[in-house]
């Protein structure tokens, strides 16, 4: 199952960023998250689950890792 983990490198990748950035609490990246950004989280974030996310259209209004942890566990893609 999929896990915070998981989404976390997901972000970083799509958005370029150092391995391990969101974890270690610094909110520098967030100016890195526009809708190119967005898009290539989603993009990565299907590819992933295996094309199960093309389907949920709340992501596109997920702009937040808050947000996309919410949208996933409502549709049983990600543990607590």
């Amino acid at each position: 199952m999929f896990r915070e983990k998981d989404l976390n490198e997901i972000i970083e990748r799509s958005l370029e960023l150092k391995k391990g950035t969101i974890s270690s609490g610094n909110e520098d990246w967030h100016s890195l998250w526009d809708s190119l950004g967005h898009l290539s989280i989603l993009v990565n974030l299907d590819q992933a689950l295996e094309g199960k996310c093309s389907k949920i259209t709340e992501l596109s209004q997920a702009t937040s890792i808050t947000a996309i942890k919410e949208v996933l566990k409502a549709n049983n893609l990600m543990t607590d």
